[in-house]
């Protein structure tokens, strides 16, 4: 499996060395902690708002009405929390499968 994982990736990155691919890099959304000016307890992970998880939710709306058809999207991700759940709602948009 992690062969066949690593040829996806060299095959992802051949795409977009040869300009055939389009590539989107979303920041995560709004962080609990920012928004209400203090940590929770969170210290290092906290998670998105509400209005986090809408700005995400609606970014992968706009990807996909604006990526050239057909394509085959992939979500990658960092396992922080809020970088989760941001990813999450964007595959519910784009139907793949988040990879962290």
């Amino acid at each position: 499996p992690a062969q066949a994982h690593a040829g996806a990736q060299t095959a992802a990155a051949a795409e977009i060395l040869a300009g055939s691919a389009e590539v989107f890099i979303i920041r995560h959304g709004e962080r609990a902690d920012r928004a209400n000016n203090r940590d929770d307890g969170w210290i290092d992970d906290p998670p998105l708002t509400k209005e986090g998880r809408q700005t995400a939710k609606s970014a992968g709306a706009a990807m996909r009405s604006l990526a050239s058809l057909p394509w085959a999207p992939a979500v990658y991700s960092s396992p922080y929390y809020r970088c989760l759940q941001t990813a999450n709602e964007l595959a519910a948009e784009l139907g793949p499968p988040v990879r962290v």
